[in-house]
C-alpha cells in the first residue's frame, strides 16, 4: 500500500514537473520571440538616426525659410495694433 502511495505520488510530481516544463517552454518561445522584434526594431531605428549635426542643418534651413514669412506676419501684427490704437486714441480725443 506504501509503495503505490510513493508511486503515485511520484506520478503526480512527474506530471507537474512535465506541466512546468511546458509552461517554461512556452514562455522561453514568447521571450525569444520578443527578443527578435526587439532586433528588428533596434536595426529599423538606427536605420532612420539622424545625427545631431545633420538635425540641425535641417533646423537652419527651415528657420532660414521661415524668417520672411515671420517678418511679414510681424509686420502685418503691427499695423492691426496699430490701427487699433489709432481708433482709441481717435475715440479719446473725440470724447472730450
Amino acid at each position: 500500500m506504501a509503495e503505490e502511495q510513493q508511486q503515485g505520488s511520484i506520478l503526480h510530481e512527474l506530471a507537474d514537473i512535465k506541466a512546468n516544463l511546458a509552461v517554461n517552454t512556452s514562455q522561453t518561445d514568447n521571450i525569444k520571440t520578443a527578443i527578435s522584434e526587439i532586433k528588428t526594431d533596434i536595426k529599423e531605428i538606427k536605420s532612420d538616426f539622424v545625427n545631431r549635426r545633420e538635425f540641425n542643418e535641417a533646423l537652419a534651413s527651415l528657420r532660414e525659410e521661415i524668417a520672411p514669412m515671420k517678418k511679414f506676419v510681424y509686420g502685418l501684427i503691427g499695423v492691426v495694433l496699430l490701427a487699433v490704437l489709432g481708433a482709441i486714441i481717435n475715440l479719446v480725443i473725440m470724447n472730450k
